[in-house]
């Protein structure tokens, strides 16, 4: 195997297993990435698909079930009244930390990379 293929196969692995990691905080890797493009600051949903790469009806759902599990909250634009924000709520945040200092920790381990405790 080639250093390319490799790296390759690594990334991979490593890909698979924060998705096996982060469905135990139930989890998707697009709502981690939401919570984590949220957590700076609000965002417009526009700004919310751009930042996570997805379409604006995806972020709509995505967003709309955040929201129904408490994670996100919209609130007018103070800018624009004919736009919202989407923010974090406490819960929200609690959520994030616990998921992110988990993928921390393990990566600091070795546990995250190691192919020999990669679920499939």
């Amino acid at each position: 195997m080639s250093d390319g293929e490799e790296l390759l196969e690594r990334v991979l692995t490593l890909g698979r297993r924060i998705r096996v990691e982060l469905e135990r905080h139930g989890l998707t890797m697009r709502q981690f990435n939401a919570l984590r493009a949220l957590r700076a600051e609000p965002l417009r949903l526009g700004q919310l698909a751009g930042a996570v790469e997805i379409s604006g009806p995806s972020a709509v759902a995505l967003v709309d079930g955040l929201e129904s599990a408490g994670h996100v909250r919209r609130r007018p634009d103070p800018h624009d009244a004919r736009a919202s924000l989407i923010e974090l709520t406490p819960k929200g945040v609690r959520l994030l930390r616990g998921a992110q200092a988990h993928l921390v920790e393990m990566l600091e381990r070795g546990a995250i990379v190691d192919t020999r405790t990669t679920a499939p």
